[in-house]
């Protein structure tokens, strides 16, 4: 194999590593991005369910169940990221 295949095989390992990256949203996982906007979180929400999204996103959607798990919402926690959601 070239130098450029080699190249090209190891940005498509890459992608594939940091696309699995993505399937995560909590913070303790050492994520920073909501699974549905692909964004850095604002204004972080925590579900019953452990599940972080930005709050806006779920105010866009009207979400009624988690994005992800869809478990019923009974209301939006705060998050930190810094510390553990609470």
């Amino acid at each position: 194999m070239d130098v450029i295949g080699r190249t090209i095989s190891a940005v498509q390992t890459w992608n594939d590593i940091n696309a699995g990256l993505n399937l995560f949203s909590h913070s303790s996982d050492g994520i920073t991005h909501c699974e549905y906007c692909k964004q850095e979180f604002k204004d972080p929400a925590e579900l019953q369910c452990g599940h972080i999204f930005c709050k806006s996103c779920l105010e866009e959607v009207n979400a009624k169940k988690c994005l992800k798990c869809q478990k019923d919402i009974t209301e939006l926690n705060s998050c930190d990221l810094g510390k553990r959601c609470v």
